[in-house]
């Protein structure tokens, strides 16, 4: 059974195959068809005429015999009056006449008073007409007498028609030829004529042309071949050119040299994604190592601390830590830009912080050690930080703080908001700074809330900025609460008013809570 269905498989004609046959047959044998039709029916007026021409050679020469057989009828009883059938003399004859029965022709002649009358029989006629009729397509032959009747012979009413007189009588010599008898006979040998051809052009043609397409279309299916194991995976599946392929090979080639570009393009990008898969995973470390850096040692106040980076890690930050003069320092700072390359700048700027505190008195003298250090770091880099940093003496409660272009933090107290903003310059600017400093004394159940302008500057959907105003809104009616009920909804405030937009910045932020 497989090696039946192997067979026919082999015999049927590829799909291409069948489509050029099909096409052949369309564009090739249809006009063929259309011009032996024309012909046909040229050929067929020609026929018409040149078969009118022979009944009238043929009646004709009937037509005279008949005559010379009745003048010799005639002559022959003008000189032995006692041949012939005698007949009943009538006024009415005339001295010769014939009369035409359907098997028999009498020719009758009367001279004094009596008429005699020789039989010719019809037969010599019709027998001669059996002669002819296998080459002129059935043919009839008759004698009418002057109303058209037909006294003798046959006669078809519809077709091809030849009429003579015979002289001297009243009676004619008709040929006919049925119309169905030619147009049959013709029209067989113009089917026959076309099925030969037809045959010939499915035996010679369609062989060559099986042939010729099985050669032009095996490189096309040699083609999908390698373009299906290419699909399959194959890197190596390549196109062989063939003899006959012709423009196929070309197509081939080009096959060829795009998947040796998509192999080297496939290696590139390989490449790239190790790249990448490197590149994220010291990203994922960078992200690990900042969040440690992040302060986790309890404040002298409570305190809680959100951070969320716009990358997998940011250049906002917030620590709080104790000085060596007993101080308690908390601070949130901003560095130019987002990413890894703000990030690095972030972890310099804490360093500092955590090695001037120990050489600084006072907040004015650690701020300006910090920038000096900070602008030898970025140098012609324009690199540059903001920040908000409070310096708090845990015995008087007093809290010195600066803003060096930072938003200012919020002092919530009592259901009034009050920011806290000094005038300054970022750090990183210059090595010479101006730093203003001041002072207040906090009073237990104050809230002390720091940020970065990741918050404000928050954008939604539409481009709308989060703004200042919203923040207040949101700590003067929200002040029920833990320390992270707090920091949680400032949070999701800013996140459900972002929806789907990409963050812009880092957010950093600190709530306070003095007891």
């Amino acid at each position: 059974m497989r090696l039946i269905d192997s067979f026919w498989k082999k015999l049927w004609l590829p799909s291409l195959i069948r489509r050029i046959l099909f096409l052949s047959i369309i564009f090739l044998v249809l006009p063929y068809l259309i011009q032996s039709w024309v012909l046909y029916r040229q050929e067929y007026q020609e026929k018409v005429f040149e078969v009118k021409h022979s009944m009238e050679l043929i009646g004709r020469a009937q037509a005279a015999l008949l005559e010379e057989r009745f003048e010799a009828a005639w002559d022959l009883l003008k000189k032995d009056p006692h041949i012939g059938i005698p007949i009943p003399h009538q006024e009415s004859f005339p001295p010769q006449w014939i009369e035409v029965h359907p098997q028999e022709i009498w020719v009758a002649a009367v001279e004094e008073g009596e008429g005699r009358a020789l039989v010719i029989s019809t037969d010599p006629l019709f027998r001669f007409l059996e002669q002819v009729e296998n080459n002129l397509y059935n043919l009839t032959i008759g004698i009418q007498d002057t109303t058209g009747k037909v006294v003798a012979g046959e006669w078809v009413q519809h077709g091809i028609h030849a009429c003579f007189p015979l002289q001297p009588t009243h009676y004619k010599l008709c040929l006919s030829l049925p119309s169905s008898g030619l147009q049959s006979l013709h029209r067989a040998r113009f089917f026959t004529h076309v099925y030969i051809t037809l045959g010939l052009i499915a035996l010679i043609g369609g062989g060559c042309l099986s042939l010729g397409a099985r050669l032009f279309t095996r490189p096309l299916e040699h083609l999908l071949s390698v373009m299906h194991q290419r699909g399959e995976g194959a890197m190596d599946a390549r196109y062989h050119p063939y003899r006959f392929g012709f423009e196929i090979n070309d197509i081939g080639h080009h096959f060829n040299m795009a998947m040796d570009q998509l192999v080297v393009a496939e290696e590139k990008m390989r490449q790239e994604q190790k790249e990448k898969w490197a590149l994220l995973e010291e990203m994922a470390m960078a992200k690990r190592v900042q969040y440690r850096l992040l302060p986790t040692d309890p404040f002298f106040y409570p305190v809680t601390a959100r951070f969320a980076p716009a990358e997998q890690v940011g250049g906002d930050f917030y620590d709080y830590f104790k000085a060596q003069n007993g101080r308690h320092y908390i601070l949130v700072a901003d560095i130019a830009g987002k990413g890894l390359f703000a990030c690095l700048y972030s972890l310099i700027l804490k360093t500092a912080f955590r090695s001037a505190q120990g050489c600084a008195q006072d907040l004015f003298s650690l701020l300006q050690h910090v920038n000096r250090c900070f602008c030898d770091d970025v140098k012609d880099t324009g690199m540059f930080a903001t920040l908000w940093i409070g310096e708090m003496d845990p015995v008087t409660r007093t809290l010195s703080f600066s803003s060096q272009g930072h938003p200012p933090a919020y002092l919530v107290r009592d259901r009034q908001i009050s920011p806290l903003k000094t005038e300054g310059i970022p750090l990183g600017v210059t090595e010479e700074i101006t730093i203003d400093v001041k002072t207040l004394v906090l009073e237990p159940k104050d809230r002390l809330v720091m940020y970065t302008d990741g918050i404000i500057e928050a954008h939604s959907q539409e481009g709308k900025l989060y703004g200042l105003g919203r923040l207040k809104e949101l700590l003067l009616h929200r002040q029920e609460g833990g320390l992270d009920q707090v920091a949680d909804l400032i949070m999701q405030d800013v996140m459900a008013f972002e929806g789907t937009a990409p963050r812009h910045d880092d957010i950093a932020l600190i709530v306070m809570q003095v007891v």
